[in-house]
């Protein structure tokens, strides 16, 4: 139909000095996130919502979720559950051993999934939703970076475009009609492929069909490639230049993005980052309906206990009332305690000016670390996070619980006056996370004052085992890694001292 014009980045994963790398802010142009990352080059990545800041699409970063493929999309009245497509790396510490691997993934509470077949759903087939041993083959995904869009190019060396299984019809991404495309691929020889080709331009670049999309990039010798998001989101900036021509005439905000970067790249940090907890006072969280209770269970953030009600009415509910200072986008993450009579559809509603935006949780798992709520809320001062009780799914007597609420912004564009996380109002020993463990897990700790500290593990009979810390530091959220290399299996005590505080949790080694 007439010229194509397009572009490819040809990276060895091997090379020790730069890495591949996916990147996520809650909302910035492409040549700007460029820029803060030090990208040599950098592309576009997954699916967004309308305003730039919300990502449908996986972001994992350093064995981190940021942001999972979208859990669920609607044809007309009909629901469908995709595992979408996703390219990972394993970095595997030494450079030279680097790989690179596509899959269908899905996230299953705070559990990223890879499966060996898609989902099976067709226009007139609604394949179940994902679970972790459904489709066969599950197993968690334990790739270090990953970033997710969709459909899967290339398989093994072969053209599969899962097209319907992924529920791409009526998406808008369309799979025979030449437009703009962004991929992602890997070679034989553990080289990555990034691809933009523009279109919409018939006197400069009529664009690719998806399958041929694919057919290039096994010509550039891809065995394996998935499609990103295309069309206007089309992006390449190279050396902080765009060197391909956007079809909207301009780039347009995105939450993510794919790049190569400097090995030692500094980590995009948030501008903003508070806690606010159940036990802050009624100015920070309040409880409407009675019936409330305390968690039994270990796991809780802080010094104080989660809190648990039955299922039931939308009235019922445990509201956040986040004190920020400005109107600006958010990263909303929640702490709760998981257990099995806990409800699989908590809806968590974040409330601006009024409206509400619910996203629904599973809280029989993922419990006892941050899980990531979703990206691109906006919150101004008065606004409110509400978790409620009309929750379905569960066992015949079931749960929502209420524990901890984290705000993050990453947008560089709008800083956030008193940038500064707030103050902990307390001492605390957190739960340690993995916990079980092995060999190694997380602790954290906060401090209310600036305090001489010494964070210890102890074996059951009272003999120091390690010593992690032993300093004075200031106030705000510590952490300190445990490394169990070399100690047996079994239950561990770590202590924290602070001052006049001590307070100490069990750790469990599992070899």
């Amino acid at each position: 139909a007439g010229p194509v014009r397009a572009f490819y980045a040809d990276f060895d994963l091997r090379t020790a000095d730069y890495q591949l790398k996916p990147i996520f802010t809650t909302g910035q142009k492409p040549e700007a996130t460029a820029q803060a990352a030090k990208a040599v080059v950098l592309t576009n990545g997954g699916f967004f919502g309308s305003n730039g800041t919300s990502s449908f699409s996986l972001a994992l970063i350093d064995s981190a979720i940021r942001v999972s493929n979208i859990a669920a999309v609607t044809r007309g009245t009909t629901t469908y559950y995709p595992t979408r497509a996703a390219m990972g790396v394993r970095r595997n510490g030494n450079p030279a051993t680097r790989t690179m691997e596509s899959a269908w993934v899905y996230t299953v509470g705070s559990t990223l999934y890879s499966y060996p077949t898609p989902n099976p759903n067709t226009p007139t087939f609604v394949a179940p939703q994902p679970t972790p041993t459904s489709p066969a083959g599950a197993a968690p995904w334990t790739v270090t970076d990953a970033i997710g869009g969709g459909p899967m190019l290339l398989r093994n060396g072969v053209a599969r475009i899962t097209y319907d299984e992924e529920v791409m019809f009526g998406s808008g991404v369309e799979l025979n009609a030449a437009s703009p495309r962004t991929a992602i691929g890997t070679t034989g020889d553990r080289h990555a492929i990034l691809f933009v080709v523009d279109g919409r331009d018939l006197a400069y670049s009529a664009g690719l069909t998806l399958p041929q999309t694919a057919e290039t990039l096994r010509q550039l010798g891809c065995t394996d490639a998935i499609s990103l998001d295309g069309g206007g989101s089309s992006t390449m900036v190279v050396g902080g230049t765009i060197v391909n021509r956007p079809s909207d005439g301009v780039t347009r905000v995105m939450p993510t993005t794919v790049a190569i970067v400097p090995a030692a790249a500094p980590a995009i940090k948030p501008t903003f980052e508070r806690f606010f907890d159940t036990g802050d006072g009624a100015s920070i969280y309040r409880e409407s309906g009675s019936g409330w209770t305390e968690t039994a269970n270990a796991g809780f953030y802080g010094a104080t206990k989660a809190r648990l009600h039955p299922t039931g009415s939308s009235a019922i509910r445990g509201v956040f009332f986040p004190q920020i200072d400005r109107e600006a986008v958010y990263e909303l993450s929640a702490w709760w305690v998981a257990s099995s009579n806990r409800a699989k559809d908590t809806p968590i509603t974040v409330y601006h000016n009024g409206v509400g935006r619910t996203v629904r949780v599973d809280q029989t798992s993922g419990g006892s670390s941050w899980v990531t709520v979703g990206a691109g809320f906006t919150l101004a001062p008065g606004d409110s996070v509400a978790i409620s009780a009309d929750a379905t799914a569960g066992a015949a007597t079931t749960y929502i619980v209420t524990d901890a609420i984290r705000l993050r912004s990453f947008d560089a564009a709008l800083p956030v006056s008193g940038d500064k996380p707030a103050s902990p109002r307390r001492f605390a020993l957190l739960p340690a996370a993995p916990n079980p463990f092995n060999p190694t897990t997380e602790i954290g700790y906060q401090l209310s004052t600036i305090s001489q500290v010494k964070l210890q593990v102890f074996d059951l009979l009272g003999r120091r085992v390690r010593t992690l810390v032993d300093a004075r530091q200031s106030v705000g959220e510590h952490r300190a890694t445990f490394d169990g290399s070399g100690l047996a299996s079994g239950v561990y005590l770590v202590q924290l001292v602070a001052g006049e505080f001590s307070q100490t949790r069990r750790l469990t080694l599992l070899r």
